[in-house]
């Protein structure tokens, strides 16, 4: 077929990419492009104003490089301005998040109790939490107001994911390796499926 100067390449794998996660947070407020620690909470604080309280607060994507403090925001800045829900700020890595003290109280990871093994809870010099959490310990947190969000609106899930499913297709993607995938997220994949709305391999 005469394709009229225009190429054909087959469809990418892309090779590690944490889709279930991806798909769940991406409609979230994104604080890619936020610059300061001012905008990153004048955004929890607008999320504050429209979610009933108890409900998760989660954010996606702020990078403590791009910001003029050069760190992230605590849990005290949290705290200031969501006491009444539990708040997670998702680094742009996915291995690390801050949350609030309502936060770490749902994810059950307010105690006095270790860290567990390759996981890490940030501290101030007196040894009291800071919010910032790493590896496994930003992992259970990230599970914990995961489950809450899917579990509150299923359909809402699916509609979710099938928006980002279509950007990565847009994309020329046709394929993933997913990661990590949680017990919970096989189900959803397997239900996805199901539904006949999981184009993506």
């Amino acid at each position: 077929r005469d394709l009229a100067g225009r190429a054909v390449y087959p469809g990418f794998v892309d090779a590690h990419h944490h889709f279930c996660f991806s798909a769940t947070w991406a409609d979230l407020p994104q604080l890619r492009n936020h610059r300061n620690l001012e905008q990153i909470l004048a955004s929890v604080a607008a999320q504050v104003a429209c979610t009933p309280p108890g409900e998760w607060i989660v954010l996606v994507g702020w990078d403590e490089t791009g910001l003029a403090e050069r760190r992230g925001p605590t849990r005290f800045e949290l705290d200031e301005i969501a006491r009444e829900h539990p708040v997670l700020l998702i680094h742009f890595s996915y291995h690390q998040g801050v949350l609030n003290r309502l936060g770490l109280e749902r994810a059950g990871l307010l105690d006095r109790s270790p860290d567990p093994p390759g996981g890490l809870r940030g501290r101030t010099r007196s040894g009291e939490l800071d919010g910032n959490v790493f590896e496994r310990c930003f992992g259970h947190a990230e599970g914990v107001a995961r489950r809450a969000l899917s579990e509150s609106d299923r359909q809402a899930w699916f509609a979710t994911a099938n928006r980002y499913q279509d950007q990565v297709l847009a994309a020329g993607i046709t394929h993933v390796c997913d990661a990590a995938v949680p017990p919970e997220m096989e189900a959803l994949y397997r239900e996805w499926r199901a539904r006949g709305e999981l184009h993506v391999g």
